[in-house]
């Protein structure tokens, strides 16, 4: 989901690619055989003149679950967001969530 300041609104840009490799556990639907691409890329539309760009966050790609809070300040936009792997989707399958999740794969 994107965040809006008074001037922005940004969003996060995320992919699935296909896996390398199933899941250790069987799951259903899509989960199967794709997951999330991490990834440095955001879309910034600038709210004044309803144009938009991609920017990139260099060399920190990851895939954001949420994004806490974003703000302008001196000239640039301060986003903070959760970061996860591409493991993300996988675990909040049925399969993973009757097991004890393996956070470090997540995070």
């Amino acid at each position: 989901c994107p965040c809006v300041t008074p001037k922005f609104v940004i969003a996060k840009l995320e992919s699935l690619w296909l896996r390398d490799a199933c899941p250790a556990f069987p799951v259903g639907g899509l989960i199967n055989v794709l997951q999330m691409q991490e990834d440095n890329l955001w879309l910034v539309l600038d709210r004044s003149t309803n144009t938009s760009r991609i920017m990139s966050s260099g060399e920190m790609s990851f895939i954001h679950s949420h994004m806490w809070n974003c703000h302008e300040k001196a000239g640039s936009v301060v986003v903070d967001a959760v970061a996860v792997t591409g493991s993300y989707l996988t675990a909040h399958a049925v399969e993973a969530l009757q097991s004890t999740p393996a956070w470090s794969a997540m995070l």
